[in-house]
């Protein structure tokens, strides 16, 4: 899952991107979202968030907003400016292996690069646009220590909002 919707950087001080924390809007936003994935029956094990205020704001709203949620946990190697081989290198499998709805929360491009490499081997082979707020749905694991997966889901706030009332 992407972040909801932020405050603009220069709005922040001397921390700039570091430092955005969603607005009011978005964590509004993200409480509807919420409400649609609720219907949806979406149920993570674990959730990691990026240490950047506004994956904290969001994973803590994901936590609160949906049944039997755990407590979300930082994730240093989701940050917006990481590469991301190292989240896979240092934590993915061994995620992946212990639990089966794995939810993150962070930003681009690293959920988009993630995808990719989970989808087609290589991260950025496969352009995926998450939308502030939105969810990119994949099934995922490990074989012979590379990443495979498929898709299974990607879509805006705004789509969720839909089906739901749908």
């Amino acid at each position: 899952m992407r972040h909801g919707k932020t405050e603009e950087a220069r709005d922040t001080g001397l921390d700039g991107d570091r430092a955005r924390r969603l607005t009011a809007e978005g964590e509004q936003r993200l409480r509807e979202t919420l409400l649609g994935l609720r219907g949806l029956q979406v149920r993570p094990h674990r959730i990691l968030f990026s240490p950047y205020p506004r994956a904290y704001q969001t994973g803590c709203i994901v936590a609160r907003a949906l049944p039997d949620s755990p407590e979300p946990e930082v994730c240093h190697p989701l940050c917006a400016d990481q590469a991301v081989e190292p989240l896979w290198d240092a934590c993915l499998p061994q995620w992946l292996s212990e639990c089966r709805n794995l939810m993150l929360v962070g930003h681009k491009p690293i959920l988009s690069q993630l995808a990719s490499m989970i989808l087609v081997g290589e991260k950025d082979l496969l352009p995926i646009q998450v939308k502030k707020g939105g969810i990119l749905h994949l099934r995922a694991g490990v074989h012979s220590g590379q990443p495979k997966g498929f898709l299974l889901g990607l879509w805006s706030a705004g789509k969720i909002h839909r089906l739901c009332r749908e």
